[in-house]
């Protein structure tokens, strides 16, 4: 105000303010009396702001932007302000330099040596080294074994920010090569053709065959025409010729059969093989019966005979292999009847008492007493009792 008596100066801008004090004292003014004022202004806080934030900042505050400088800085984003100079608060002449330094964000770590390593391995290395594993993918390498790393992606020693990702390429090992059909060559000659291709020759494992001719090969493991490594060991299956049938069953005939006591039978074996031919093999077999006071059996023949009625087993057996079938034995049928005494002679009125003895097919007898029926062929002649004789 400049007609107050006691003038208030309030500087809106830093800088250098001269202020003169002139009375007039209704006819000249007076000779200034001359005040110099410097206005200083405060450091802005441009701390953790952009660069260009922090530069217009420091113009506000008529301030200018001094030396800037850059580092890594593992906290401050990059672009930021790590520090500034003289710090926030402090009280300068306008125009005084601020001095900052700018941060480049995380230090960059360099990308660590993975080729050779198995996959495992150099993973580890990376995430290690502060990076991430990114994209893994597969070839086949003919020096790299399988399962090793054959390159990364940033290439070792690159220097990357810290989580940035490194892809790897993992071998598969040798492209594979596909095994030559070798069948019905020689073994000598098969191993030939697999040494040619690249392969390892494994071991030889015979097998019959009843196509292949012995000696010659029947099929490769793994199979011909399948596409596996180079220097992988084939194994051979060779034909030993045809195959020797094996017996795996026997049947024997008549099947459960019923003999009566005193008479003989004979049973015939059947030999089942593995190739499915069938022949007799009745006297290449052991010949047993489970309970021979029933059925007895000749061991070399195979004929049965029916001793006591009841039942029992009859079994052939040949290299660990049996068959069987039941046997039952009955009573011996009636194969005559005599009659005691034989052509009596008897006066009219006289009685006589016979008597009826069986003789059996095993030629054993028997007493019909009380079992037969008697009967006279002329009654009027001579009438007899049917029950008693």
């Amino acid at each position: 105000d400049p007609t107050a008596a006691q003038p208030t100066f309030v500087a809106d801008l830093g800088g250098d303010y001269v202020i003169q004090l002139i009375v007039n004292d209704g006819t000249i003014d007076s000779v200034p009396d001359t005040v110099s004022v410097l206005a200083r202004v405060r450091v802005p806080n441009v701390v953790n702001t952009f660069e260009a934030d922090a530069t217009a900042a420091i113009a506000a505050a008529q301030l200018a932007v001094g030396t800037v400088t850059s580092r890594y800085d593992n906290a401050v984003a990059a672009g930021r302000v790590i520090t500034q100079a003289p710090a926030a608060g402090v009280i300068v002449n306008a125009g005084s330099l601020v001095d900052l330094e700018i941060s480049l964000g995380p230090a960059p770590v360099a990308v660590p040596p993975v080729a050779g390593l198995l996959q495992a391995e150099a993973e580890s290395a990376i995430t290690g080294a502060g990076l991430v594993v990114g994209n893994i993918t597969t070839e086949y390498h003919d020096t790299v074994p399988a399962g090793r790393v054959i390159e990364s992606a940033p290439v070792e020693g690159t220097m990357v920010p810290p989580g940035s990702s490194v892809d790897l390429v993992v071998s598969l090992g040798p492209t594979p090569v596909e095994i030559p059909d070798v069948s019905g060559l020689t073994l000598a000659q098969a191993q030939a053709a697999i040494v040619a291709a690249g392969f390892v020759v494994g071991p030889t494992v015979m097998e019959a065959s009843n196509t292949v001719p012995f000696g010659s090969v029947i099929r490769t493991v793994p199979a011909i025409g399948s596409s596996v490594p180079p220097g992988t060991p084939i194994t051979f299956v060779v034909s030993s010729g045809p195959a020797v049938a094996v017996l795996t069953s026997i049947t024997l005939a008549p099947l459960n059969p019923s003999l009566a006591r005193g008479l003989n039978q004979q049973f015939v074996a059947t030999g089942h093989f593995s190739d499915g031919h069938t022949e007799d093999i009745t006297t290449l077999v052991v010949w047993s019966s489970l309970d021979p006071a029933v059925a007895a059996i000749d061991p070399v023949s195979g004929i049965a005979g029916a001793v006591n009625p009841g039942s029992t087993t009859i079994s052939a057996t040949r290299t660990g292999i049996t068959g069987s079938t039941g046997i039952t034995v009955t009573e011996a049928p009636i194969g005559s009847i005599v009659v005691t005494p034989p052509n009596p002679s008897v006066t009219a009125g006289q009685s006589i008492t016979f008597s009826a003895t069986a003789v059996l097919s095993d030629g054993t007898s028997q007493s019909l007493a009380g079992l037969a029926t008697w009967s006279s062929s002329n009654p009027a002649v001579m009438s007899i009792n049917p029950a008693t004789g």
